[in-house]
């Protein structure tokens, strides 16, 4: 009797089209909680790769975050660095003030009244000797043994600085003679007492600080908005005569990562009003830090079911205007009004058209300075 052979069948013969041998819906044959792909081969071979795909996707996606950490990692390092030169800078600052500081004494003695040359500083013994060795006798006229003039303090030419005028008071209290500094006596038949030596120049404090800069995001409620209105004020006032103090604080606040939404909204809240076409420009384009999306007329769900999302939602409805500004804005929609017979301007305007809704919009932008 021939013997019966089993045919034989290459699993890659059949690799191609194995989905034609599978039913769909094979699990529903199977035991509950059995997963195909570990009955059938073909089956696990895909779930396998799907696996490999994934794995790798996470690799790769693993090494992008490390490489982007290391280039945070060496942008802090070199920020870090400019801090401590800036320290640096400051530290040789304040020595040679108090340098400059130590060349002043208001208490050093001065000629007394009736001599030719009354008023003038002299040495600290209160005798005739010089300034450079007070407690020797040279022998010298009166003429010659008086102390040279205090050196005066350089610092540049001032006289049209605002900023450093902020900073430093520099004036003569009283008129001078051949760069010295005179008492009341000017001359032998001056009478007038002489007064009280007072300092040439006195170092005043800053008339208007910065704000302080916090170094971590202060809580909700616990500040923010304070924070960032008194910056955006202090940089209005300072704008325009201490340009280069405005500018060392935008590069202090950008050292601190942590607040990088405070600083995006400080730095565009003095911005210049814009035309419409200006402030709608950017509508649809990734969002800018410092800068919000403003619907003219309002987007809540009555307006919504009112005109259409198509319109409220459309490009002629919507600017992009700072942060503070969109909050003000905001706050002055809600807050009872006596122009509207003390109902809020939001109230006011719910049962109104949509030319009303928008020349109110307009006009609050306006009033804002957003709109020009």
């Amino acid at each position: 009797m021939p013997q019966k052979l089993t045919p034989r069948i290459d699993e890659r013969w059949i690799r191609h089209d194995w989905r034609m041998w599978i039913r769909p819906d094979i699990a529903r044959w199977m035991k509950p909680g059995v997963d195909p792909a570990d009955v059938i081969p073909a089956l696990a071979r895909e779930r396998a790769r799907k696996e490999a795909a994934e794995e790798r996707a996470r690799a790769a996606e693993d090494a992008a975050l490390a490489a982007e950490i290391e280039h945070e990692r060496r942008a802090l390092a070199a920020l870090n660095e400019k801090v401590k030169e800036l320290n640096a800078d400051m530290a040789r600052w304040r020595r040679r003030v108090a340098e400059e500081e130590a060349k002043y004494s208001p208490d050093q003695p001065r000629v007394p009244a009736g001599n030719p040359r009354g008023g003038q500083w002299t040495d600290r013994s209160g005798g005739q000797g010089t300034v450079a060795n007070p407690s020797q006798d040279t022998g010298q006229g009166t003429a010659t043994s008086l102390a040279q003039p205090m050196g005066n303090v350089s610092i540049g030419d001032v006289s049209g600085s605002s900023e450093l005028g902020d900073l430093f008071r520099i004036k003569p209290d009283e008129p001078r003679k051949e760069g010295v500094r005179l008492a009341a006596n000017d001359t032998p038949e001056d009478p007038t007492p002489v007064r009280d030596p007072t300092p040439i120049r006195e170092a005043a404090p800053l008339v208007d600080p910065a704000p302080k800069i916090p170094q971590e995001m202060p809580p909700k409620g616990g500040g923010r908005m304070v924070f960032v209105r008194d910056a955006a004020q202090w940089v209005a006032r300072n704008a325009g005569r201490a340009a280069l103090a405005v500018e060392t604080y935008f590069e202090a606040l950008d050292q601190v990562e942590k607040i990088k939404a405070l600083t995006d909204a400080i730095k565009s809240a003095n911005d210049p009003a814009k035309t419409l076409e200006e402030l709608q420009a950017p509508i649809g384009s990734p969002s800018q830090g410092g800068y919000e999306d403003h619907h003219i007329v309002g987007q809540h769900a009555q307006n919504r079911a009112r005109f259409g999302d198509d319109l409220i939602d459309s490009r002629e409805n919507q600017v992009r205007i700072p942060v503070v500004k969109h909050i003000d804005i905001s706050t002055w929609y809600s807050r009872s009004n006596d122009e509207y017979n003390g109902v809020s301007p939001r109230d006011y305007l719910r049962d109104k058209d949509w030319d009303e809704q928008m020349r109110v919009g307009l006009d609050r932008l306006r009033k804002h300075k957003v709109l020009k």
